[in-house]
Order: structure tokens, then sequence, then C-alpha cells
């Protein structure tokens, strides 16, 4: 049985949407949620709507039942805890879709570009003025911090112009503003600063492979990104030279 959580006025929180708790447990790196949690010292949220997409269903399934495994076992303890959809929860959703999915149009029709996993991870996250959301999908995190790049994209993906409504734009503007969002690289590049994955830089793998250290965090970050994580092969590059690594793998 999940337990219901109830929140203190001043914990600290960052919330997770279907596509970070994804991209973590494909890479099986789950794990190290528990320490990263301790070093926030504060909650893990998922959405109820979250839970549903990432446990419920595909327990009745074959293909995906081990990773929804690894996720209730973070549940279960206590790395990442349940935040049920209640009224107000259900009606912050309602009016983030509403305004979010009003936004850009292509050919007369409004485009939806934001559901029900993520505007859960935003309405959460607002409602109890949450530190951070992780969202590794791209176009609400670009729609959080760049639309008018978003309104390009899509202008190039569809082939058409896209036509913004200001206005709807604006309202959903004023309901992130202030979002810290994150996806869950940054979580792993903090993962690594932390030492975590040092059981994987063992002394005498310099045998095999010129620099552990650079490939463990190398993979990590590709690892994540071809399972879901929107970085770029440039941000990847940026982050092993800002972590000290001077000859990259290519």
């Amino acid at each position: 049985m999940v337990k219901k959580v109830k929140l203190k006025p001043k914990d600290r929180s960052i919330v997770f949407d279907t596509s970070a708790i994804i991209s973590l447990a494909s890479n099986s790196l789950l794990w190290a949620l528990g320490d990263l949690r301790k070093q926030f010292k504060g909650h893990f949220y998922i959405p109820g709507s979250v839970k549903a997409e990432i446990i419920d269903t595909p327990l009745q399934s074959k293909r995906f039942k081990l990773e929804a495994m690894q996720v209730l076992s973070e549940v279960a303890k206590g790395n990442i805890e349940i935040f049920d959809h209640s009224e107000e929860v259900q009606s912050e959703i309602s009016n983030l879709s509403a305004t979010a999915n009003s936004i850009f149009m292509a050919r007369g029709n409004y485009i939806k570009i934001a559901h029900t996993g993520e505007l859960g991870a935003i309405a959460i996250a607002r409602i109890l003025d949450s530190d951070a959301v992780v969202i590794d999908e791209r176009t609400t995190r670009i729609l959080i911090e760049e639309p008018q790049r978003l309104a390009d994209l899509l202008e190039s993906k569809l082939h058409t112009p896209i036509t913004i409504n200001r206005e709807n734009l604006r309202r959903f503007q004023n309901k992130v503003d202030g979002l810290f969002v994150l996806r869950s690289s940054e979580l792993g590049v903090i993962a690594y600063e932390m030492g975590l994955f040092d059981r994987y830089t063992l002394s005498g793998e310099e045998k095999y492979v010129a620099d552990p250290k650079l490939n463990v965090l190398d993979g990590v970050l590709w690892g994540l990104r071809l399972r879901g994580c929107a970085i770029s092969t440039e941000e990847i590059d940026a982050v092993l030279k800002l972590e000290g690594f001077t000859q990259l793998n290519k």
C-alpha cells in the first residue's frame, strides 16, 4: 500500500515526471536516488498520474514489468514518494492543460504539446513551491524555458507556419515563473561528483580503457540521452570539459 503524503510547509522537494524516471530506470540508475535524496535533504515526489504510467500499467504487461518493480522498490524504500491527485492538484492540471495546449496553432488547430505526466509534475511543484521539477522530455522543458524556440522547432518539424496565442503564452509563463527545471543528466552529473559511480572505476581498469572516470561519466550521459533525456552532444562535451576531461571520447 502506497503511503499518502502529507507535506510540511517548509519541506524541500523535487518533483519528477514520467520521462525522467524512465530515463533513470532504463539505465539502471534508480539506485542513485537514495544517496541523492539524502544529499538534498528533502523529498522526491512523483504525481499519481506518473505512478499510473510507470508502475500500475507496466505491472499488467510483460515488457516493462522489471522496470516497474525497480521503481516500486525505490517507493518502498522512501526514496520516491507518491503525491496523489487531490482536487487542488487536478484543478491545477486542468488549468495548465487548457493553457499550455492552446498556445501554438498550426493550420487552424491548436497543437497538444503537454501531457498529464509532466503537467502533474508542474502542478505539484507549483503547489508545494518545490525546489525543482525534473523533466527529460524536450517539448515541455523548452515550453517553460524558451517558448519561441519551441515555435521554431514545431514550424520546422511540421513544415507549416506556427501561430502563437500570446495571451495564453503569457498566462502559462506566469504559472511557471520561477520554476527550476532539471533533467536526469544533471542528476547524473551530481551523482558522479558525489562519487556514486566510483564503483565502476576500480583499480586495474586502466589496462582495458585509457580513462575509466571519463568513460563512466560519458557513458552515463550518453546512456541517458539515448534512452530519453534531451541533452545534446555539445552539452555532453561541455560537461566533460567542466569536469576536467580535455581528451574527449569520440
